[in-house]
């Protein structure tokens, strides 16, 4: 997430929008952002089983996590391209996901 903001005046630019979520609760969302830093939306709360049947996002009961997912969606919310980890790797970079961004804006 700190890559994202780290490349945020670029998608702004771009007119782009970045989103996060995550399963922790308000406080803790909250507190994360601002240890971040990050000034775009951060939602919260996500039931990690419904998310995963949802999204197909990869929900490890061991350890009851949901590991990180990517979407590039489409004006209107349509996905364009995604990213699906079970790990700690394999997922978009802010450079990639604006190059990606960028280039699917452009066809025609």
């Amino acid at each position: 997430m700190a890559d994202f903001q780290s490349q945020y005046s670029e998608f702004e630019k771009e007119n782009i929008r970045l989103l996060a979520a995550t399963a922790e609760p308000l406080d803790k969302a909250r507190e994360f952002a601002k240890e971040l830093g990050l000034t775009y939306p951060v939602g919260y709360g996500l039931e990690l089983e419904e998310t995963s049947r949802l999204t197909g996002a990869f929900f490890e009961r061991e350890r009851h996590i949901l590991h990180g997912t990517d979407f590039l969606l489409l004006p209107g919310g349509k996905v364009k391209a995604a990213s699906y980890s079970n790990s700690a790797i394999g997922r978009f970079t802010a450079a990639d996901t604006l190059m990606l961004a960028k280039f699917f804006m452009n066809q025609k």
